[in-house]
């Protein structure tokens, strides 16, 4: 068990990251750019190599 102090740090880094985000629902996906859709492909397949 990593403990209480780890437990927090993790749900405020989740809670940072939820504030930061956005919705995004099927309209606004299907209207993304080919561009931008290329780039997000491009971004996870080197997050895996990172």
């Amino acid at each position: 068990m990593l403990g209480q102090d780890f437990a927090q740090q993790m749900e405020d880094m989740f809670a940072r990251d939820r504030e930061a985000s956005e919705t995004i629902d099927l309209e606004r996906w299907e209207r993304k750019s080919l561009l931008l859709r290329i780039k997000e492909w491009g971004a996870r397949l080197l997050q895996r190599l990172l």
